[in-house]
């Protein structure tokens, strides 16, 4: 049976590939089928965007779009984040460097493979992408750290560092 660390390890691994099938899947779709699946959030969000924005649907359809490949990658980022966290638990090795090449790779081959479905490719989108991605590891990095200083907190009592030394 796999210790529970290496088990959380195997899990978040299954969901940081699971999250890479999708934004590969969803990049192998022509421009037709993309539009059509912007449609459905185009839907929800067109009330809400009117009252932003005006009526300007090609800008709203442009933010939808752009928002999707964000929200995607931050998802990724958040992801790999708490994977490589996970791995320096249990192996006591940075792993940060491999989890930005492994970001940053798959947003360049995220923007190939549209090269070969009929839709736009460009380093702009590279760069939200992997935008994204940095705006989920952060924001993994942050809950993270919170909940340890939480969890600090409640073994000493409430105190912070600077009054334990004092109390000692």
């Amino acid at each position: 049976m796999l210790k529970k660390k290496n088990r959380k390890i195997l899990i978040l691994a299954f969901f940081v590939m699971l999250t890479t099938v999708l934004i590969f899947s969803n990049s192998l779709k022509n421009s037709s089928q993309s539009y059509e699946d912007s449609g459905f959030f185009l839907a929800l969000l067109e009330p809400l965007a009117e009252r932003l924005f005006g009526t300007n649907p090609e800008f709203l359809h442009f933010l939808v779009r752009k928002g999707a490949h964000f929200f995607e990658f931050a998802v990724l980022g958040a992801l790999t984040a708490a994977l490589l966290s996970a791995l320096h638990e249990q192996y006591g090795r940075r792993w940060s460097g491999y989890g930005w090449f492994y970001l940053l790779s798959i947003a360049v081959i995220d923007e190939f493979i549209q090269c070969f479905t009929g839709r736009t490719s460009a380093v702009e989108d590279v760069v939200l992408d992997f935008a994204g991605a940095f705006l989920g590891c952060g924001a993994m990095m942050l809950l993270s750290a919170a909940a340890e200083r939480r969890k600090m907190r409640r073994q000493t009592g409430g105190l912070r560092k600077k009054d334990q030394d004092q109390i000692i």
